[in-house]
């Protein structure tokens, strides 16, 4: 069984991911379409039996791209193997030669790779994930400062993956974050200095993405402060609506930060404005982003928003987005006084 947990808890977000099994892989992929046949079976690299094959792909370089791993554990995207399948970038045919395995299988291969791609048991229940979504750079007016907070009770260590606004990695995967471990209800707070030095980067173009790993729970909170020293929480997101996009009356200008959590591209993010009334503002069911790539994020301001819907609107509407994909986080983000920017993601929902 596969399944995802997400907790919503206020201003910090983090998963509990539990999941697919190299067991399962094994199963239903290698030994279903891949070893058999004269093909992976030991005449052919890799070798996908059940006595060889993790051996054989886990931190393995691919013969046809000497550039990337068969698998790489916490990067599907990269995964050779994975590629093969999806028939993404690859050289030579697609893999298996028989057809194409089902959607169902590539997600279960994917998810594996993605938590980690342990060899034996499932992903410990205590395996979290969390996301830093607005990490300015050292050369910003803004100066962000990352909390995490260590909620377990036991010590931990942490480790973290930045990405650039057009999901470019930045620096190495699953870096250290601090030396030692952090004691319970301690925590470490990371300014952009301090995260360009650890990943070995120069300051990034717009604000960076960041995915949290440890093996307990904990907490991020991202603290912006302005110019004039005035602070803002701004890791609250939602998933499927904004709430709070000021009018063309107001001298407030509302930011919505469009990001992809996602392995894959979100394609035609369409949405629609309604005013305090309830009433759509301009065309209905518009194209607010044509394309996301993973890990990428982009800016939609109140005026081109405004441009895309072909209408202005006074007081606070709301942007309902159409059948938001899974993998697809909203930062509604207002710059007050053109200096602070405020987050209005956070909610409390009735059901």
């Amino acid at each position: 069984m596969r399944w995802i947990i997400l907790l919503g808890l206020s201003c910090f977000q983090m998963e509990i991911v539990l999941g697919a099994t190299f067991e399962q892989v094994q199963r239903e992929v290698f030994d279903a379409t891949c070893a058999g046949g004269g093909c992976h079976g030991g005449s052919v690299f890799p070798t996908l039996t059940e006595d060889r094959s993790y051996s054989e792909i886990v931190n393995v370089r691919s013969r046809q791209n000497r550039d990337l791993d068969l698998v790489e554990p916490f990067n599907a995207r990269d995964s050779y193997l994975l590629r093969k399948v999806e028939n993404r970038d690859i050289f030579g045919d697609l893999m298996p030669q028989a057809g194409p395995i089902s959607d169902e299988l590539k997600s279960l291969l994917r998810e594996w790779i993605e938590q980690g791609a342990l060899e034996a048991g499932e992903p410990s229940p205590g395996d979290l994930l969390g996301r830093i979504y607005l990490q300015t750079t050292s050369t910003s007016a803004n100066i962000s400062f990352s909390h995490i907070i260590n909620t377990s009770d036991t010590s931990l260590e942490f480790v973290g993956t930045l990405y650039n606004g057009d999901g470019q990695l930045l620096g190495t995967r699953n870096q250290a974050l601090h030396s030692g471990q952090i004691a319970p209800s301690a925590r470490i707070i990371l300014a952009s200095e301090e995260i360009e030095e650890l990943f070995g980067v120069s300051p990034w173009t717009g604000p960076s993405f960041m995915e949290i790993r440890s093996s307990g729970g904990f907490r991020v909170m991202t603290r912006l402060t302005s110019p004039s020293g005035l602070v803002s929480n701004t890791n609250c997101v939602t998933t499927e609506r904004v709430d709070n996009v000021i009018g063309f009356d107001s001298n407030d200008v509302t930011y919505i930060r469009f990001i992809n959590i996602g392995e894959g591209t979100l394609n035609n993010i369409s949405g629609s404005l309604y005013n305090e009334s309830g009433n759509v503002i301009g065309n209905a069911d518009t194209v607010l982003v044509d394309s996301l790539v993973s890990k990428s994020q982009v800016w939609r301001s109140r005026d081109r928003i405004s441009d895309l819907i072909e209408a202005t609107w006074n007081g606070t509407a709301s942007l309902k987005i159409d059948s938001p994909p899974a993998d697809l986080r909203l930062l509604n983000l207002n710059l007050v006084n053109n200096e602070t920017f405020f987050n209005f993601s956070c909610f409390e929902m009735a059901e």
